[in-house]
């Protein structure tokens, strides 16, 4: 589907959220390895489905996801994955390449980086993107593998012009650094109940 992008930044985002034109900014390492990507790295995924009363209704099987191969764009070094995102870890976090604008648009801020924010204009509604970071690594809880990481707070916010009506859909996101995402809760739009779970089981780095 085409649609339009816009970008919000916050103001406590550092300058530099947009760097497709920036070949300083691309042609340098990144601060950290948020997400480790080599061609080869596995990581397996156990999904799980809840009913609106919190039970859980069903267990999806695996997913998993993988480093194909890598790429250049724009003079930068990029990572295409079996689900045919194109990502990097770039020097202000872990990005991912948006064909439609050529632009590199941060998914995990790295750093003490604040919020970031995004606008999809599509045909029927706008859907805002909010991203907001936590900085103390934390314990994930009822993680299988006790492990510790960041987390990303997600919002997203649609915007239907007919019928007028917003509605909102929340999403944690669990990263460890130098591992990968640990765990992913997406809940029912306009409520605080878990709708689906995606939770780290296995990986292989290279």
């Amino acid at each position: 589907m085409n649609h339009r992008l816009f970008i919000l930044a916050t103001s406590l985002l550092l300058p530099g959220l947009l760097f497709s034109c920036q070949k300083e900014e691309e042609l340098q390492p990144p601060i950290e390895q948020i997400i480790p990507l080599q061609v080869g790295n596995e990581w397996q995924y156990r999904e799980y489905l809840y009913n609106r009363d919190g039970s859980l209704t069903d267990s999806m099987g695996i997913y998993t996801r993988s480093v194909l191969r890598d790429t250049v764009i724009n003079k930068s070094t990029w990572y295409i994955l079996n689900d045919r995102s194109i990502v990097q870890n770039a020097r202000q976090g872990y990005a991912y390449y948006n064909a439609a604008s050529n632009q590199g648009l941060l998914v995990y801020q790295g750093g003490d980086m604040g919020g970031v924010g995004y606008n999809y204009v599509y045909p029927t509604y706008n859907l805002w993107v909010y991203t907001v970071p936590t900085h103390d690594r934390k314990p994930i809880p009822h993680s299988r593998q006790m492990l510790s990481g960041n987390l990303y707070q997600v919002e997203y916010q649609y915007n239907y012009s007919s019928p007028a009506s917003v509605q909102t859909q929340k999403r944690e996101e669990w990263v460890v650094p130098n591992i990968g995402v640990a765990r992913a809760d997406v809940y029912y739009r306009n409520t605080t109940q878990l709708q689906r779970r995606r939770e780290l089981i296995s990986y292989k780095l290279k």
